[in-house]
């Protein structure tokens, strides 16, 4: 009866959805973006245009790649972010349920019937798979029902309706895990397998496969250690073990093979290409000059990317078209974007955080083995809080982490709600425990149905409450409301709008450089008015920083890590003040919170002069100033061009010195001087690139760098030494250990243990020595020379200290604020109308090679 109810308005919303998204499709324009869209090869035929009107919603946006590579394959390098399942069972429609409509559909039109039935068919197979992992984990029959009616108006109702890849991701995804809750791990390692080359989220379910068998490994062990005596019992153990490490290898196998093989078809496309460019249309030929995008060609030679120790196309697309990373899209632009998906992240948040506070010594325990008090139950206690929902709870929690810190955060709703069930099983419990309408117990009970009248004279149908309650949404408790209003809000089918996620100009874009020659007379026009107010200097500033309030704060353009780093110490002293000082005030002294407010302060007035100051970045050369060094190295008058040598020797303290070139600021580097492949400058006496700062620490920001890391170091000793010993106050007062935690709700703040890296630092300034030095080991006697002592070394730390740390600050060299002069304004204004690859500044060798130089002083 649940299947056939849960079915039904499944259908009924499969049915709106399309109907809807006809009707919005026809009613609203396309919104004209920068998006993929190839042209259309083949001539369409007599219902294309039809088909084209009623179901040209569901071909937007990623949906367009996949069409794409259903119609033509992969051809070009950005389609590899999309993976090969979800194409070929579009195409397998295609031609085998459709070839019959070949006559009257191109293979476009079929294409987009296969997306609407097969999206169809694919939610119906995720809603009964949802429903049957629900049984089966959470053994609370109305919680599972509510929970896949729920599901049926996900938030991510778009993406499972239009030509997307989510409906059949879940679909494999809740039947695996249903296999492998039943026992069925072969036929589960197959599906989640599958789920994999559909996804690659996919490869997160490895960790259903350790953690399960484990489960049942430990179990069985627990058993035999009761049952069994003597070398049988070690038998037994044995058996166990090796049974659970075959199980484990051989499925993490078999889930991570599709991926593996995707990634070296991939490899074998571009990096040994083989196919001819005869076989590609002459429009998307057109298509990839005109928009940079690559195609696998013998004639050119293999990328980057081909060349690095592990070859993963599939990372270097993210990279480089998409710009995903570890905190790349903390911009305060994306700030709607983090709005959208705060309702999915308070979901997943609200979830852990009350299992846990309901299981907290299950959480500690990871769930693998039962207390002493738990042990006299024939049976857990059904319901969202059931030990089995820990791994799906941990599992929620690492998707909404990566999801949040290292992906675009628009997609967090429809990754979330086609990989996991907790979603939709928290919404169920709340709405189950807090809607009078639907009159919850305090347990759950699978007997337990709804009640035909409710003290409001409301009737509901057992069978659908979702349907029941709708009508009577103004009578509902606000976290019903809240709880519908979302998922319904995020519900409407798709149309002409969307959320997207762009890709990035990537360095494969080529420009006919005889267009650069000449401006179009409105571009010149343009380019005068522009040139006609005073510009600043850093408003065409050649480095990758970005510069705010009128350019008095520079940072580095990949500066994401530094909100953090800022929101994780006044967390940390927010939980303090908040919750240990009143104890500590009230039973030691109140010095504790002035000392630790001073520290505080201190420590964010460090850390705001670190990042917002230039660190001391050397101006680029001037074409005559470059032309003059060109000149002065070429002293054999050859007429053929020879590069200039890469280094020039002087003598500081009676040592040799070696000068580097550098080809970007075309100019011999200064003494302790390098070039920053993060900032793209020179930055003087460099010590390292620090991403938690946000910028380059070098000469003029390292004393405030050195004054942050010790001051950070004493106040989350302090921290920690002040929470301890609140810890132990209360536990003497009679109290255990555990009740003592539980009672300091701060109990958990940020701990940095800087002591080592501080420790780091002090070395480095008492030897007068920067990071960069003492890693690349440039004055160490290993290096073989025979004067390898540090030749700015002062032979005493007081005098080092001094040296580095209380000198007079030098002054900015590249004089940011300052106004550029007439004739500089106007050709910075003309070179800004055109955008340039990045690979017509450099040689990508070069580039190549300069990172390798520099990447272990870019670590800290």
């Amino acid at each position: 009866m649940d299947v056939r109810a849960v079915l039904e308005f499944a259908t009924v919303t499969r049915g709106l959805s399309l109907v809807l998204q006809a009707v919005l499709n026809a009613a609203i324009p396309d919104h004209e973006a920068d998006a993929f869209k190839p042209p259309r090869t083949e001539e369409p035929l007599y219902l294309d245009s039809t088909v084209d009107w009623l179901l040209g919603g569901l071909s937007h946006w990623d949906a367009e790649h996949y069409l794409f590579i259903a119609e033509r394959g992969y051809l070009y390098e950005h389609n590899f972010a999309f993976f090969p399942l979800f194409p070929v069972v579009l195409r397998g429609l295609a031609e085998t349920l459709l070839w019959p409509l070949s006559g009257w559909l191109s293979v476009r039109g079929r294409l987009l019937v296969a997306v609407a039935l097969g999206n169809s068919a694919l939610f119906l197979l995720s809603v009964v798979a949802l429903y049957a992992l629900g049984r089966v984990v959470l053994q609370d029959r109305r919680l599972a029902l509510l929970s896949s009616l729920l599901y049926c108006i996900t938030p991510a109702n778009v993406f499972m309706t239009a030509g997307y890849s989510e409906s059949l991701f879940a679909a494999l995804t809740f039947g695996g895990l249903f296999l492998l809750e039943k026992g069925f791990t072969f036929r589960a390692c197959l599906a989640l397998s599958i789920a994999t080359a559909a996804r690659s989220n996919g490869l997160v379910n490895i960790g259903f496969l350790l953690y399960l068998p484990s489960l049942h490994a430990i179990s069985q062990i627990r058993l035999y250690r009761t049952t069994l005596k003597g070398h049988l019992k070690v038998f037994h153990y044995i058996w166990v073990i090796l049974r659970l490490l075959l199980t484990s290898l051989l499925g993490t196998a078999i889930i991570v093979l599709p991926f593996c093989a995707f990634q070296y078809y991939g490899y074998r496309t571009f990096c040994t290409p083989s196919n001819s460019l005869e076989l590609i249309p002459p429009a998307l030929l057109s298509l990839a000059e005109r928009k940079g995008y690559r195609f696998p060609d013998v004639n050119r030679p293999p990328p980057l990317w081909c060349m690095r120790p592990l070859p993963l196309l599939y990372s270097h697309i993210q990279d480089v078209y998409w710009d995903v990373g570890f905190l790349r899209y903390f911009e305060l632009k994306q700030i709607p974007n983090f709005i959208l998906a705060l309702p999915m992240a308070t979901i997943g948040i609200m979830a852990a955080y009350a299992y846990f506070l309901a299981n907290p010594e299950l959480c500690l325990r990871l769930g693998l083995w039962e207390t002493g008090a738990a042990k006299g139950l024939d049976k857990p206690t059904p319901g969202m809080f059931n030990p089995k929902v820990f791994v799906y709870i941990v599992h929620s929690t690492v998707l909404l982490v990566f999801g949040t810190l290292c992906m675009h955060v628009q997609v967090l709703t429809r990754f979330m709600a086609s990989s996991s069930p907790v979603p939709f099983w928290i919404s169920a419990h709340l709405l189950l425990l807090n809607e009078p309408l639907l009159h919850r117990r305090i347990t759950s009970n699978p007997n337990v149905h709804l009640q035909t009248h409710s003290r409001n004279g409301c009737k509901h149908t057992p069978q659908n409450p979702i349907i029941a309650l709708l009508p009577h949404f103004k009578s509902c408790s606000p976290t019903t409301q809240s709880i519908l209003g979302y998922f319904l809000s995020y519900w409407p089918p798709p149309s002409g709008v969307d959320t997207v996620y762009p890709m990035k100009n990537c360095e494969y874009q080529q420009i006919d450089p005889r267009a650069l020659a000449v401006l179009p007379s409105s571009a010149q026009n343009h380019t005068e008015e522009k040139a006609q107010r005073p510009r600043r200097k850093w408003e065409v500033f050649p480095g990758k920083n970005r510069f705010y309030c009128d350019g008095r704060i520079i940072l580095a353009r990949q500066s994401g890590v530094f909100p953090l780093t800022l929101g994780l110490i006044v967390v940390t002293c927010g939980l303090f003040f908040a919750f240990d000082c009143p104890f500590l005030v009230q039973h030691l002294t109140v010095f504790i919170p002035v000392i630790a407010a001073v520290l505080f302060v201190f420590v964010v007035v460090s850390l705001l002069r670190t990042s917002f100051i230039d660190p001391g970045i050397l101006p680029r050369a001037t074409p005559d100033e470059a032309a003059d060094i060109e000149k002065q190295i070429d002293t054999s008058g050859s007429s053929t061009y020879r590069p200039p040598p890469r280094t020039k020797e002087i003598l500081i303290n009676q040592q040799v010195v070696k000068l580097k070139y550098c080809f970007t600021c075309k100019m011999f580097r200064p003494p302790r001087t390098s070039h920053c492949s993060l900032c793209d400058n020179c930055v003087e006496r460099f010590d390292h690139h620090c991403p938690w700062v946000g910028n380059c620490v070098g000469k003029r920001n390292y004393r405030f760098f050195y004054s942050f890391i010790i001051s950070l170091s004493f106040l989350t000793s302090f921290i920690f030494g002040c929470v301890v010993t609140h810890i132990t106050l209360r536990s003497q007062a009679g109290k255990s250990l555990v009740q003592a935690v539980q009672e300091s709700p701060g109990r958990y703040p940020f701990y940095h243990m800087f002591t080592e890296f501080s420790c780091f630092h002090t070395y480095l300034v008492a030897s007068n020595l920067t990071t960069n030095e003492d890693i690349k080991g440039s004055w160490s006697s290993k290096r073989g020379a025979e004067d390898s002592g540090n030749p700015y070394s002062y032979n005493s730390i007081i005098t080092n200290c001094c040296a580095t740390l209380c000198g007079p600050m030098p002054p900015s060299l590249i004089d940011r604020r300052g106004f550029l002069p007439p004739e500089e304004a106007i050709s910075a204004a003309s070179a800004s109308e055109i955008e340039l690859p990045l690979f017509t500044a450099k040689n990508d060798a070069h580039m190549e090679q300069n990172c390798q130089d520099f990447s272990m002083s870019c670590i800290a």
